[in-house]
């Protein structure tokens, strides 16, 4: 903690002394932000007992982060005009655009605000995982198994597949710890069995 906010200071320090410009301005943003982000994760270093088992306050927060942006994707897609643009123009890009939607722009929207979400995701969950080389790779696979689970275009498939899949891994780490890697695998392969179009996805017409 001593050495994040130590940075931090360094950091404010160094942006005062600069002249007025965009620089300093997103230095300080950044120092703040970083100082904020400290503050944070240790105010809610500890945990709680319930049902026999230690319950850490920060897992709370990153659960209460991902419903809150679940809860937003699905007003956003389902409930305003722009989210409508965006599921029409994955249907029928070409009569959205003979509407005069703008669709690179909107197409450039949509990847700002996914890039913004892994970046909170993240942010978010950086204190509970080890960063480092090899990361993406894993949240992508996991990513994917998840969307194919959950069906393609559904949050709430997304968000239920996630759910699925870390309490089968979970289950299978508390029981056959030699083969719980391969339990979302499995999980997918049955899906698709089932249902190729996921859980809540809709068939190709």
């Amino acid at each position: 903690m001593n050495t994040l906010v130590t940075e931090t200071v360094s950091i404010l320090t160094n942006a005062a002394r600069r002249s007025s410009s965009p620089r300093r301005l997103i230095n300080m943003g950044h120092g703040s932000l970083f100082m904020l982000g400290a503050l944070l994760v240790t105010s809610l270093a500890g945990g709680f007992r319930w049902e026999g088992a230690t319950v850490p306050q920060y897992d709370l927060v990153v659960i209460g982060v991902a419903v809150l942006v679940a809860a937003g994707l699905w007003m956003l897609l389902g409930r305003t005009a722009t989210g409508w643009r965006v599921r029409a123009a994955v249907e029928d890009p070409e009569s959205l655009a003979a509407g005069g939607t703008n669709l690179p722009l909107l197409r450039t929207g949509v990847f700002a605000l996914g890039a913004a979400l892994a970046g909170l995701a993240g942010a978010a969950i950086s204190p509970l995982e080890s960063v480092g080389p090899g990361l993406d790779t894993q949240i992508i696979v996991s990513a994917f198994i998840v969307t194919v689970v959950g069906g393609l275009g559904s949050v709430l498939g997304a968000a239920l597949g996630a759910v699925a899949i870390a309490t089968v891994e979970s289950l299978g780490t508390l029981w056959v710890p030699s083969y719980a890697s391969c339990a979302p695998y499995l999980v997918m392969i049955l899906v698709l069995a089932v249902r190729p179009w996921g859980l809540f996805g809709t068939p190709e017409r």
